[in-house]
């Protein structure tokens, strides 16, 4: 049977709110998963450590979940199901206006002038559109359709950690790291930084992402979920 491992890079105390979906995360099987955190670092130090320590579980599978995260308590199984090689589950920023964490191909503006730094388009009208039309995800953060439907699942270019399930072979078809990386702003697109390392990196090796919009994570802002 597969074996989850959790993994939240702490940056400082969590919110009741992170905890509340901890505790009431399920993982395969019987329901059980390991946790790992990582405290006192930057994130992309913090990220390579947490992968370093999961690589020395029996675990296969890495769910990356920040600690401003609020997550259903399927979250883990609905990703899994996939069997992809790395799955997120739909986030949003904590910006005004929220904008979903799913980036793909480099903007029209970018390709046009042929910038060195590439801007990827956000895949914002689409996003809404599926959101519109599945009343399921109209809530206040967390949430599932109780469904699957196949259409459910995006390819993207990169997306953030906030709720990110890996499987095992990739992080070890990485080897050695680092896995995460700060590339910002040379390099990499305005506004971004060691996840899209990682799925840049990933993508160079033949993983591809997904985003999971059948499944959406909150975004705590105090305690309040966006």
């Amino acid at each position: 049977m597969a074996k989850l491992a959790v993994a939240t890079a702490a940056g400082g105390e969590p919110t009741w709110g992170y905890m509340k979906s901890i505790l009431g995360l399920r993982g395969p099987g019987d329901g059980g998963f390991g946790f790992i955190t990582a405290e006192g670092l930057g994130v992309e130090q913090a990220r390579n450590l947490l992968v370093e320590r999961f690589l020395k579980t029996p675990a296969d599978w890495l769910l990356m979940v920040d600690r401003d995260a609020v997550l259903h308590p399927q979250s883990a199984r609905r990703l899994m199901s996939w069997n992809e090689p790395i799955v997120a589950a739909l986030a949003f920023t904590r910006n005004t206006p929220p904008m979903p964490t799913v980036f793909a191909e480099p903007s029209p503006y970018d390709v046009a002038h042929g910038s060195q730094i590439v801007g990827y388009r956000v895949q914002w009208e689409e996003t809404r559109t599926w959101v519109a039309a599945h009343v399921e995800l109209h809530e206040d953060g967390a949430a599932m359709m109780d469904d699957r439907p196949d259409d459910a699942l995006v390819r993207v270019d990169f997306t953030g950690m906030h709720c990110t399930l890996i499987r095992r072979d990739v992080l070890e078809g990485l080897c050695p790291g680092p896995w995460f990386e700060r590339v910002h702003p040379i390099g990499g697109p305005r506004g971004a930084g060691e996840d899209y390392y990682f799925c840049r990196k990933a993508a160079e090796a033949g993983y591809a992402t997904y985003v999971d919009r059948s499944v959406q994570a909150g975004h705590l802002a105090g305690e309040r979920s966006i």
